[in-house]
């Protein structure tokens, strides 16, 4: 694994300048280089399960800075239509469906993206870790 010496996207989101969020052209690169990430994942049918701030890293590439998707601890290599039903990842990037315990497929990972790209816009978290996530 290469060397980022960037950091990861949790270091960036608790720098104190970035208190209420990224600016909008860094909220923009997250969106295209982590949704092109799990496109690639996605395409070779794999899950990546725990997307969050702490499994993308920042690299510094021809003076441009590329968040990157690592730990694929929990990843899951999906057969053609297939589904998932364990409980992994991180609670507060969780989708719905795990706490349903649902049959999931790699719609967890868009929300999961969904989730850290709503924490790049507004500096905190949607769903804190006390909170119960339906009412």
């Amino acid at each position: 694994m290469e060397y980022c010496s960037r950091g990861d996207l949790r270091k960036l989101l608790n720098a104190p300048e970035n208190c209420c969020g990224l600016k909008e052209s860094q909220v923009l690169s997250v969106l295209s280089d982590v949704g092109s990430g799990i496109q690639y994942l996605h395409e070779n049918r794999i899950i990546h399960r725990d997307l969050k701030p702490e499994n993308i890293v920042l690299q510094d590439e021809a003076g441009k800075v590329i968040y990157k998707i690592i730990d694929l601890g929990y990843a899951k290599d999906l057969d053609q239509g297939s589904l998932c039903t364990s409980f992994v990842g991180t609670l507060q990037y969780l989708a719905p469906e795990l706490f349903e315990n649902s049959p999931y497929s790699k719609t967890v990972d868009f929300w999961s993206l969904g989730t850290v790209v709503f924490e790049c816009i507004t500096g905190f978290r949607p769903f804190l870790h006390n909170q119960q996530p339906f009412a």
